[in-house]
């Protein structure tokens, strides 16, 4: 794992651990770390593929979008939270297109654009070890793109609150997975027959994400402004790894 861990405001998706805290009134999902600040960091696990699933409206055909890695990476403030925030890179190898090295939309090759978009996670009025995610942050006019070349389809994923749900399992006191349920995620189907609705452009809640992810925390050693790919963000430095459970 690289020590440097890039932030861009990120406040998604992925400290991505959550727990229960009671209330009078209800539960609350949260995560104990220790320390503050802290880089969070969340890896899929290995051998398993980071998948986004696309049906069409009469449910008889899917198209599946595959990574063969995922990485997810943030910062919290605070020793415990009920809500933060993640941005996702996924595909492997470095690169100006590294993005797009081991993604494949219907078994076609694949880039992934985030776009700025983040993941949120947020465990208030949650059952136990259970949390909602919401799609944030996305630049301005911008949203998740998955795009193929040309004649084939094109998914978009534009910011969206409350997909449900994801849920918690403790490794160690150091070590957690967070894993993906019955997830209902808007999508936008456009550019090629190869669409499950084919090639007329279609907007619904029809896809569904599938993935485990590893989750980790580390203090906040330091951060630098960077730029890469002609975008300039901050880049957190990782220190000593610390506790991060759900309470």
């Amino acid at each position: 794992m690289s020590n440097a861990i890039k932030s861009a405001s990120l406040t998604f998706v992925i400290a991505m651990a959550v727990g229960l805290g009671i209330t009078s009134v209800a539960h609350a999902g949260k995560i104990d770390l220790g320390a503050t600040p802290a880089v969070l960091t969340g890896q899929s696990e290995p051998g398993q593929e980071f998948v986004y699933s696309v049906q069409n409206t009469a449910k008889t055909a899917t198209l599946n979008a595959k990574c063969t890695s995922a990485l997810f990476e943030g910062t919290t403030q605070g020793q415990d939270t009920q809500e933060w925030a993640v941005t996702a890179t996924v595909g492997i190898g470095k690169g100006e297109f590294s993005e797009a090295q081991g993604c494949t939309l219907g078994g076609i090759k694949m880039q992934p654009l985030m776009n700025g978009c983040k993941y949120t996670f947020t465990g208030e009025a949650q059952s136990e070890k259970t949390f909602l995610i919401d799609i944030t942050g996305c630049t301005e006019g911008k949203q998740i793109e998955f795009k193929v070349a040309a004649g084939g389809c094109a998914l978009k994923f534009p910011a969206q609150n409350g997909v449900s749900h994801f849920v918690w399992k403790q490794l160690s006191s150091q070590e957690a997975t967070v894993e993906a349920r019955e997830t209902a995620l808007k999508v936008q189907q456009s550019g090629g027959a190869s669409c499950p609705d084919g090639a007329t452009a279609h907007t619904g809640i029809s896809a569904t994400f599938s993935a485990n992810t590893v989750v980790k925390a580390f203090q906040d050693k330091e951060t630098k402004q960077v730029t890469k790919h002609g975008h300039q963000y901050t880049e957190h430095i990782c220190g000593t790894q610390v506790q991060i459970q759900a309470t």
